[in-house]
């Protein structure tokens, strides 16, 4: 077991407690082409909506910033012998980057942040994840279809 500061533990049960993350999950943003009004506070710094193209998908700098703070979150996750398992677009959380101090701290994880106003990436579900270490293999096949 680990400590973390999300983490509370009582006699018998492990409470995960997570900020609400008001954009909904990756899957509505695709579905919705980024048109997510909880995204775009009064104190946003970015324009109404991000310019994804009218047809096709999705604004490149948009997922490429997205995939970036995905593998940044993976990351973390391997270097703490961690493995999530069950990666999908409705299990990334999206939350507006509220000002544009928080929006620069999003490139000091190691990845190029998208337009001013990119949602901030969160992993959420982790009820496949396990523990395995890095020279281990895992052998169980889970996850969601």
């Amino acid at each position: 077991m680990f400590t973390h500061m999300y983490l509370q533990k009582a006699q018998r049960n492990i409470y995960l407690i997570m900020e609400f993350c008001s954009g909904g999950d990756l899957s509505s943003y695709i579905k919705h082409r980024g048109r997510i009004a909880a995204l775009h506070t009064p104190t946003s710094p970015a324009p109404a909506f991000l310019p994804h193209p009218k047809v096709g998908g999705l604004d490149d700098s948009v997922v490429r910033s997205f995939i970036g703070q995905l593998s940044s979150a993976m990351k973390f996750l391997r270097a703490r012998d961690l493995i999530h398992r069950d990666v999908k677009p409705q299990n990334l959380l999206l939350s507006p980057a509220n000002s544009v101090e928080e929006y620069a701290c999003v490139g000091k994880g190691g990845w190029i942040p998208g337009p001013v106003g990119t949602p901030i990436l969160k992993v959420a579900d982790f009820g496949f994840a396990r523990i395995l270490p890095n020279a281990s293999m895992a052998e169980t096949l889970c996850g969601s279809p």
